[in-house]
């Protein structure tokens, strides 16, 4: 008769699918089809990391939040042939005092580097060879717009520069002064500049006053593109033409 009592209630509770109550230190939840339940005033504590095994009706206990300080990371200082740097946990190492974080792969920026001596530099100062204006006779070329020093005058001729960029000319100034005496006057005539005569190989033409021109013989050749403000070369006409087509006056 016990028997039967205990099949029927069994049966009458798998059929009505109701949640069975368990008191404190009875199961409690788990994979189970209508799995127990704490009675009022218990909470179902669980044992074990598996989410399908069963837990523990226990009575709620007071819980204080309790927060832990994340631990403070002394940053590494590293020596000679020591890494350094690199996307690690912060903070990332360094190198000691006099050392250097030479990065052998710049191409991933993740890779630490590693701690090296400083390479010795050395630093080499050039100096400019200074040079040596050109010193010019009579007839000769002086000051101009061109990388210094601009060509001089021997001492005692003056340069007639002109207002241009152009190249001036080295003239004698006492052959171009005349006094005339009279008998209560003196007058001086203005200085006229003689037109210079350039040999085989110098300056002729050119945006200057005056302009240099060539000995008999000889022609003023101008280098293509022909620039009007630019003077010529003196050249025998004779001799061969170069492969641009020159300008002869």
């Amino acid at each position: 008769m016990r028997f039967s009592l205990t099949i029927a209630t069994f049966l009458l509770a798998a059929f009505t699918n109701a949640n069975v109550v368990h008191h404190e230190g009875e199961t409690c939840g788990g994979f189970l089809v209508d799995a127990p339940v704490c009675a009022p005033g218990l909470v179902c504590v669980r044992t074990s990391l598996i989410a399908d095994l069963p837990g523990i009706c226990k009575k709620p206990t007071e819980t204080k939040s309790t927060k832990i300080p994340s631990p403070t990371r002394t940053q590494q200082v590293n020596g000679e042939g020591g890494s350094c740097g690199g996307f690690v946990l912060p903070p990332a190492p360094i190198c000691s005092p006099g050392l250097v974080c030479v990065y052998e792969n710049t191409q991933i920026a993740d890779l630490p580097g590693i701690c090296r001596k400083p390479a010795k530099t050395t630093t080499t100062t050039t100096i400019a060879p200074s040079k040596t204006p050109e010193i010019n006779g009579v007839g000769g070329r002086c000051c101009g717009f061109v990388v210094p020093p601009a060509p001089e005058c021997s001492p005692g001729l003056l340069c007639n520069c002109p207002p241009n960029d152009s190249f001036g000319v080295c003239y004698d100034p006492k052959a171009t002064s005349t006094k005339t005496k009279t008998r209560r006057t003196s007058t001086k005539a203005s200085p006229t500049v003689p037109t210079p005569t350039s040999g085989l190989g110098g300056p002729c033409g050119g945006m200057i006053y005056p302009a240099a021109v060539c000995k008999p013989g000889l022609v003023c050749r101008y280098p293509p593109p022909p620039i009007l403000d630019s003077p010529g070369t003196c050249v025998d006409p004779k001799s061969p033409t170069p492969t641009f087509s020159p300008i002869d006056v």
